[in-house]
């Protein structure tokens, strides 16, 4: 029995005896197919993503990390080690990622047992580096600047200077909390 279009009603074609399942799974294959193959687009490459939490290891603090965590025995992360600014940039291709806001890791932040005037320097080295990369590639980076938060003068300067020198987006307050617990018996 056929239909107004000369198809068998049985969802049999008449021409190859292929079902209807048949036909569907087969197309669906070569879809998958051609898309798990196919070229990316010029619109798929398109980074859109914004990253608000990206470190940066410049090199002082970079070494002042390494040397930290030596002394202490703390084995090291492994991608902070093989970090790089070309690998960075690379990573944020492949992630899709248009803009990253640059900031300083939170542990161990940037003292490494300095005093409040080694540790401001190692803020404004560590501030300068990004604001490198802002310039070199505009648009592509953003800053969180870092404070030393340890010496108050000091940290308002390096906040007046990450504003309005570095044109910072923001700034990254880092702080140590110690408690005291004591028990009663």
């Amino acid at each position: 029995m056929t239909n107004a279009f000369g198809r068998h009603r049985s969802g049999t074609c008449t021409c190859c005896q292929l079902s209807r399942r048949g036909f569907i799974g087969g197309t669906a294959a070569l879809g998958l197919a051609g898309a798990l193959f196919a070229k990316p687009s010029a619109a798929a490459s398109i980074a859109t993503l914004i990253d608000t939490h990206h470190h940066v290891f410049p090199p002082a603090y970079q070494k002042a990390w390494l040397e930290w965590e030596e002394a202490r025995k703390i084995p090291h992360f492994p991608t902070q080690v093989a970090w790089t600014k070309s690998k960075a940039i690379d990573e944020m291709d492949e992630a899709g990622i248009r803009t990253a806001v640059l900031s300083i890791a939170s542990t161990p932040g940037i003292w490494f047992d300095l005093d409040a005037e080694k540790a401001s320097h190692m803020a404004r080295d560590c501030n300068d580096y990004a604001a490198e990369w802002m310039r070199e590639k505009p648009g592509r980076f953003g800053l969180f600047a870092t404070l030393s938060m340890i010496d108050v003068e000091r940290t308002l300067k390096e906040i007046e200077y990450a504003f309005e020198t570095l044109k910072a987006d923001g700034v990254g307050l880092q702080s140590s909390e110690r408690r005291h617990v004591s028990r009663s018996h």
